[in-house]
């Protein structure tokens, strides 16, 4: 009798024990798989802020090296100007799909405020503003290099080569991602 008590009062105390050794199991488990998910997440983070500023120091020096190409042209006497590298001797943005000898093509234009889409034609009676947006896709279409110029003509004037004002706005390299 007295062996039947103490084995019904240690039976009692293992099943509690058991069930708490064993949500302290859990618990402490379940506390480290959150503690490495946000690990994971860290890295993952830190590797997606890495790549960016990777990306952003490669595509710098995409828009770096197409300058210094056009400066290798220029100085072999090939160009007049940076501008006439980017797009070609005879204005390829005047077409619609005229490419340069460097890759550019024409992207936008923009006549006094309108979109153009077809021909290039200056307007009468007016002074005439141009912006024009360059595009060339870089080395596995990974990313494109935008160039924007303005042109200015003065009043009545309906030739495209005779403006008073050349100048190029930016230059910007964006990744494909983007």
């Amino acid at each position: 009798m007295k062996r039947l008590k103490k084995l019904s009062t240690t039976r009692g105390f293992i099943l509690p024990f058991i069930l708490i050794a064993v949500s302290l199991i859990v618990w402490v488990f379940s506390i480290y798989l959150l503690n490495f998910r946000e690990e994971s997440q860290k890295v993952r983070a830190r590797e997606m802020r890495n790549r960016r500023v990777w990306e952003l120091e490669n595509l710098s020096t995409v828009g770096e090296y197409e300058l210094y190409k056009g400066d290798i042209a220029i100085n072999k006497g090939e160009y007049r100007d940076i501008i006439e590298y980017f797009e070609g001797k005879n204005q390829i943005w005047i077409e619609r799909d005229g490419v340069s000898d460097s890759g550019y093509k024409r992207d936008k234009i923009i006549l006094n405020g309108r979109e153009i889409k077809g021909r290039v034609e200056l307007e009468k009676f007016k002074k005439n503003s141009l912006k024009i947006i360059l595009i060339k896709r870089g080395a596995g279409g990974r990313f494109k290099i935008y160039i924007n110029l303005r042109y200015e003509y003065p009043l009545n004037e309906l030739n495209l080569k005779n403006y008073s004002k050349r100048e190029i706005i930016d230059i910007e390299v964006k990744s494909e991602d983007n």
